[in-house]
């Protein structure tokens, strides 16, 4: 089995329909730029993994890349840092987040010599010179919460999100599924209840998060998966505090391993997994097919189990001896790897329609 390692995915490599000749076809002519979507390129979320893309790319092509931070979290502001960073000479631009639809969507019309790299969502219209990456959040939820189940056995579960949107809801009801899978085939009995299940309502907050958190955590609930961004560092940052204390309390990251932000003492880490994606291989394979003049521009790109682009973190050598292995037993480690040849064959899938779960 290929799953995430964490240091990058193995990325099968998509066909192109379209090919479109770029200014920069060389590497050397490369001006590559990435607007963050309010986070910064080190918050262990898509913005990071968007940037370790770029910079993997950089090394491989010989471009120096730069990346700017809006004002804030809107179209405006996200046009402003386009047109700014275009005055200076750059016509690559990484978008990473849904929140960059409205102004992508403005500017792939008005910059029609630029190539743009829609990170995780998908305008309405993806324009010639426009590629949409996205990925099967369902998919890396699925897994998260069944290795989250099998590691744990029993208790509650809780699931905090941003805002309620398609990606979002799809990383819910994915990881309800791997937990009740985990249930009905493994023997576990954690215990999933609508209250516990909420959306911030914004992926920019760490301390609604953290408020969020604190209050499940007082219901009882044992681990919560934080797919929320910056939002769901709150989240991390409440599980270590309370750990710290005293309390065994635990959460799933999202987006890239978010291990490290869950350290309370020595190596130990209340992220239990991350339900993760290779934003990063996308990324880099994306500037790769502009270099290349082989840019799939109007197409929407899928990665997901079938292409090693979805899964969860795993140590780089799982042969040892030890059960015990950064946060996940051997066996959960084994188990999830029989799934998810399950998943890559088809014969498990994960329902994106939430009938049935919770909402």
């Amino acid at each position: 089995m290929q799953k995430i390692k964490r240091a990058a995915l193995l990325i099968v490599a998509v066909a192109c329909a379209f090919s479109l000749v770029c200014s920069c076809s060389q590497g050397k002519k490369l001006q590559v730029a990435l607007v963050t979507d309010g986070g910064t390129i080190r918050d262990k979320t898509y913005n990071q993994g968007a940037w370790e893309g770029i910079l993997a790319a950089s090394e491989e092509y010989g471009f120096t890349p730069k990346s700017v931070q809006p004002e804030d979290s809107s179209s405006q502001s996200y046009l402003a840092r386009i047109e700014a960073l275009y005055g200076e000479g750059y016509r690559v631009f990484v978008l990473p987040g849904i929140l960059f639809t409205e102004a992508l969507e403005q500017a792939q019309e008005k910059y029609t010599d630029c190539r743009f790299i829609a990170v995780d969502f998908t305008p309405a219209v993806v324009g010639q010179n426009t590629v949409s990456l996205t990925f099967a959040d369902e998919q890396a939820a699925f897994l998260a919460g069944f290795a989250a189940a099998l590691e744990l056995k029993e208790g509650a579960f809780g699931g905090i999100f941003g805002m309620e949107l398609p990606a979002a809801q799809r990383s819910s009801w994915g990881f309800q599924q791997g937990v009740a899978y985990a249930n009905e085939n493994y023997g576990t009995a954690i215990e999933l209840s609508e209250e516990n299940f909420v959306y911030a309502g914004t992926f920019s907050d760490s301390a609604r998060g953290q408020q969020l958190a604190a209050e499940m955590y007082d219901r009882g609930v044992r681990c919560i998966f934080s797919a929320a961004g910056q939002t769901g560092t709150g989240v991390i940052t409440e599980a270590r505090a309370r750990t710290a204390a005293g309390e065994q309390l635990w959460c799933i990251g999202v987006d890239v391993d978010q291990s490290s932000l869950g350290v309370y003492q020595d190596a130990d880490s209340v992220v239990i997994t991350s339900a993760s994606k290779d934003i990063s291989g996308a990324v880099e394979k994306a500037i790769a097919t502009i270099v290349e003049d082989e840019f799939p521009g109007g197409q929407t790109l899928r990665y997901d189990a079938s292409n090693d682009g979805v899964g969860i973190p795993v140590p780089e050598d799982t042969s040892g001896e030890d059960e015990e292995s950064e946060g996940l037993s051997k066996q959960t480690l084994e188990a999830v790897q029989q799934l998810y040849e399950l998943l890559k064959s088809g014969e498990v899938t994960v329902k994106t329609d939430g009938d049935g779960l919770i909402s």
